[in-house]
């Protein structure tokens, strides 16, 4: 049984994700309401329905948070102009709802790569409970040659009754029609569709297949809300918070899917004489200055106050610095084959110093490797600096084939509030979406690039990180790391 504020600290997660310091000014309330729909006024609230699927949603956890990653899509979009798209050229709602629902799911995972696995058990979850239902009426629909209900009904099984890890799945083993066909390939495309592009392509749409602005007979279709449960799920006012994200989330056009391994680390290595060195003299940047002072008290007696007379002779050591915010950073090493030789050894000896440096000042520091994807353990330990193994992949020198930077929402969403430092020597595929908020706490060192090269990876760097600095000598790694982690946590 899960509670309403376990609900809201998973919202009040995405709009830390997505907003970073204004969160606290614009993060809406869950409240579990008694009406069919979930709903949100884009400010105040975000309201989820007390049952779904025929059960208390109480009593489902997982299905609540996808719901809720699910109203987060829809805040992605222009919500607005698509009804205004719908408006003039009669649309049909529930196939532009269908729509919306099947690039919505694949967009939001792409900022919380977390909500991945939520909103894959909510489309089994409604696979089970109705995949015979919407066969049935998709053969019976093809065989009335109803042109709107075969699309509709296509449309559900594509959602719900094939690969249930996709938000959408071609399906036409019981469509005839070829221009159906058609249509439901043109739906798979909006996987991959720009929330800004979906106005424009639901007009060329309608204007493509009109047999999809025929209104709805009697002006319902069937029961249509009752097949599709996540029709229940579609946000209201949302134009003050839309404001908010057009600004907080900025999308490129990289294209790189958040590929991670985690595995266990084995063998720890001791760190070297210099690497000790080196941690010492960069370690003054992150202490925090403590107040060696004191104040009146139940405490330890003063004796000077009791020959004074004071009515009150005893003290406690003072407070005043102890309540500073510790540093907290996620360190993230280019593993590329590349990085091979003394730029990995000399790169993972800087890690080991400032790992050493932060923790010894009291700071949280965890840490990652990277290549084409992510490796790192259950708790991104930075450990794994000072490891043999990950997984069983030798860490003693760099050998992996590609880089990407893909996998960065998954740190962002995993540490809403660390500064995320990540070191490679080359291009890579950037993420799809980037929220304002994550780039600007996320930097980047850029170790020994060439001149012929500089101009392209730093217009990728650009994209993700706020910050870069260049290091074309190995031994000024650790400082250079030093340099672009700040002195408290912001």
């Amino acid at each position: 049984m899960i509670s309403v504020s376990e609900i809201q600290k998973v919202l009040d997660l995405v709009v830390s994700v997505l907003m970073g310091g204004i969160a606290r000014f614009a993060s809406p309330t869950v409240i579990l309401s008694d009406e069919d729909t979930a709903s949100t006024d884009g400010k105040a609230y975000v309201k989820l329905p007390l049952n779904f699927l025929g059960q208390p949603l109480k009593d489902q956890m997982e299905n609540a948070v996808a719901l809720l990653a699910h109203e987060v899509g829809h805040w992605l979009q222009p919500l607005t102009e698509i009804q205004e798209v719908e408006k003039q050229t009669g649309f049909n709602r529930e196939v532009s709802n269908l729509l919306l629902d099947i690039q919505l799911e694949e967009n939001v995972v792409r900022i919380f790569p977390l909500f991945s696995s939520n909103l894959q058990g909510l489309r089994e979850a409604v696979k089970r409970e109705s995949q015979q239902t919407y066969v049935k009426e998709l053969k019976q629909a093809d065989k009335d040659g109803d042109f709107l209900s075969t699309a509709i009904h296509a449309l559900l099984v594509g959602r719900f009754c094939g690969d249930t890890s996709e938000s959408f799945t071609i399906m036409l083993n019981h469509v005839s029609d070829e221009r159906v066909m058609k249509f439901i390939q043109s739906a798979d495309e909006f996987k991959s569709l720009r929330s800004s592009d979906l106005p424009s392509r639901i007009a060329s749409l309608a204007k493509e297949y009109p047999e999809l602005c025929q209104p709805p007979v009697n002006g319902n279709f069937g029961g249509m809300d009752d097949l599709n449960p996540t029709s229940a799920v579609s946000s209201g006012n949302v134009e003050g918070l839309a404001e908010m994200l057009k600004s907080a989330v900025v999308i490129y056009d990289g294209f790189d899917n958040c590929n991670h391994n985690v595995g266990a680390l084995k063998g720890r290595i001791a760190p070297e004489a210099d690497v000790l060195a080196v941690s010492r003299s960069i370690q003054k940047r992150w202490e925090v200055p403590r107040s060696a002072g004191t104040m009146m008290g139940p405490g330890r007696m003063n004796r000077l106050a009791a020959v004074r007379g004071d009515p009150i002779p005893f003290e406690v050591p003072g407070t005043r610095g102890r309540t500073q915010p510790k540093v907290k950073v996620v360190l993230i090493a280019d593993f590329s084959s590349s990085m091979q030789g003394r730029r990995w050894q000399e790169t993972r000896k800087a890690a080991q110093a400032v790992t050493i440096a932060v923790r010894n000042s009291g700071g949280d520091v965890r840490g990652a490797v990277f290549e084409g994807y992510l490796m790192h353990d259950k708790d991104f330990d930075a450990e794994v600096f000072f490891s043999r193994t990950i997984g069983g992949q030798d860490l003693s020198n760099a050998n992996g084939t590609s880089t990407s930077f893909g996998w960065l929402p998954l740190v962002w969403q995993t540490f809403p509030d660390y500064r995320v430092v990540l070191l490679t020597d080359g291009n890579g595929l950037s993420p799809t979406v980037i929220p304002a908020a994550c780039r600007k706490r996320t930097s980047a060192i850029l170790l020994q690039v060439d001149n012929y090269d500089r101009k392209q990876v730093e217009g990728t760097v650009c994209k993700f990180a706020e910050k870069f600095v260049h290091v074309n000598k190995l031994d000024e790694i650790a400082a250079a790391w030093s340099l672009v982690i700040p002195r408290l946590a912001q």
